[in-house]
């Protein structure tokens, strides 16, 4: 008896070719359970933030903030961000910023606001977003809330409510 191995695709460790698309390389995750709390209107850093490498340059980097956000009740509202350092540069907020009309650029722009309502604290905040960082350096994606009212909080529980950052790498 002579064995076989048949499969539709085989793909490299290093992810799909160029072109290929769609390919995870590599995943790197973090989680906090250290609350920050706030009523600063300036961006405001958390605890959370995950570093990759990508292996690529023509890789984008899919980053995933999952986690709860306490805003107060029924006064409280918060703008969530991400920011982003490469190598050993400054941290830069990555949400998207301006109109298609080109719009002057806010420097209180995110990408979730989040907002109390009735006697409801705990809102939950999903954030995807995919970057084009076009580096192998070194990439550090951060967590950042901001007060738009009230005193906000993220994570919600200080010490046992956990939120996670996901960096994927996905080939182009």
């Amino acid at each position: 008896m002579t064995s076989q191995l048949r499969v539709d695709k085989i793909v490299p460790v290093d992810g799909a070719p160029t072109g290929g698309g769609g390919g995870i390389v590599q995943v790197m995750q973090s989680s906090s359970n250290a609350r920050v709390t706030t009523s600063s209107s300036t961006f405001q850093e958390t605890n959370l933030a995950v570093v990759i490498t990508p292996k690529f340059t023509t890789s984008k980097i899919l980053v995933s903030l999952t986690g709860e956000c306490d805003t107060g009740g029924t006064t409280g509202a918060a703008i969530i961000t991400i920011y982003r350092k490469i190598g050993s540069g400054s941290y830069a907020n990555i949400a998207p910023q301006g109109g298609s009309d080109g719009s002057a650029i806010d420097a209180n722009y995110g990408f979730v606001n989040v907002r109390g309502y009735d006697s409801r604290n705990q809102n939950p905040v999903c954030i995807n977003y995919l970057d084009s960082a076009n580096t192998t350096d070194a990439l550090t994606y951060k967590v950042y809330i901001r007060a738009l009212s009230g005193t906000v909080k993220f994570p919600c529980h200080d010490g046992y409510n956990y939120s996670f950052l996901t960096a994927y790498e996905v080939s182009a």
